[in-house]
Order: structure tokens, then sequence, then C-alpha cells
């Protein structure tokens, strides 16, 4: 079943309002899995992309959530998503998936 525009709403608001053990439980089970698919499903739908990666973004910022989401990102193929968004027509989408991929995936020396 495609994941909703409501859906990627509601897991954007609790990201960004919930409490950490909220946003824990729903890494638990397993939301970037279902992230990703909607980024699949929205690429020409700028609005629904910018919500979703502010809701990443607000799930990168959580230490205690940072390195499975990073590691599940990789496996679900979102972070190459991201990294596809640089070339994306809207500058809000360009600035959001730069900002994601600085902040949370930049080489460490």
């Amino acid at each position: 079943m495609p994941v909703s525009k409501e859906a990627v709403w509601a897991v954007s608001n609790l990201a960004s309002n919930g409490s950490e053990e909220q946003v824990q439980h729903i890494m638990g089970l397993e939301v970037i899995c279902a992230l990703a698919e909607a980024a699949a499903s929205f690429q020409k739908d700028a609005g629904t992309l910018g919500v979703l990666l502010e809701c990443l973004t607000c799930i990168l910022r959580l230490e205690s959530c940072r390195d499975v989401a990073r590691e599940q990102m990789e496996e679900t193929g979102l972070l190459d998503q991201i990294e596809a968004m640089q070339d994306h027509p809207h500058q809000d989408i360009y600035n959001k998936s730069v900002k994601i991929l600085s902040d949370f995936f930049a080489a460490e020396d």
C-alpha cells in the first residue's frame, strides 16, 4: 500500500513535536522505510518532499536515533534519493537535501 501525503505529514508532526521516546518508537516501526517509499512516490511534489526532508532532519537531530536512521536511509535507498534531490528544480528541496547531507552524512576527517 502506498504511503499517503497525510502519513508523511503525521510522521513529520510527531518527529518535530513528539518526545524523543515517541520518535524512537516510530524508528522501531521502520518509519524510514515508509519515508523512502514516499520520497520515491512524491518526487514531483515539492511540498510533500519538503515536509519529508524536515521530518528526516528532526529524526537525525536526535542522537539516540541518528545512527539507526542513517543506516536505514542507506539500506532503503533513501540516502541516494536525497543525494539526487540536490538536482531538484525547487530551491527549497535543494537546500534541505544539501543541509541533511552536509550536517549528517559529511565525511569525517
